[in-house]
């Protein structure tokens, strides 16, 4: 069995706001992030 964990990912790392943002790179993330839940949910 495998699972993917994906922890608030849109308040704290993505959003300037967020208390854990990383940085206009941060969106780059985004697309590795969708693809990585589509393998998972096969």
């Amino acid at each position: 069995m495998k699972a993917l964990l994906v922890v608030d990912m849109l308040v704290d790392f993505i959003d300037p706001k967020g208390s854990l943002y990383i940085g206009p790179i941060a969106e780059d993330l985004i697309p590795e992030i969708k693809s990585r839940l589509i393998k998972y949910r096969l």
